[in-house]
């Protein structure tokens, strides 16, 4: 639901495994921090409606690739899951520090 809350043109989601999606779309660098804005309010808007033990969260790892062409599949994947687990540790520790 709240992948489907995000609008933008060519954006391809998919299921990367268990809880992890990846969502691609052809965009410039700014481009990445509007789709997390809107990611993060299509969540809120989700939660909204879900009783607390059924709430969602997410980590994300944006980064735009200018040189696509000379980045294989596997290296793609693997920057965007390095910094999702930098935002993910980044949020544990503010929650852990009592901001939220």
């Amino acid at each position: 639901e709240a992948i489907r809350g995000v609008r933008r043109k060519g954006l391809v989601a998919a299921r990367y495994g268990g809880d992890e999606f990846v969502l691609a779309w052809r965009a410039e660098a700014e481009g990445t921090g509007q789709v997390e804005r809107e990611l993060a309010a299509a969540g809120e808007r989700v939660n909204r409606i879900r009783p607390g033990p059924e709430r969602i969260s997410f980590s994300w790892g944006g980064f735009c690739c200018r040189d696509i062409d000379r980045l294989s599949p596997a290296a793609f994947l693997g920057e965007a899951d390095k910094r999702m687990y930098r935002h993910k540790s980044a949020k544990s520790g503010a929650a852990v520090q009592g901001t939220p």
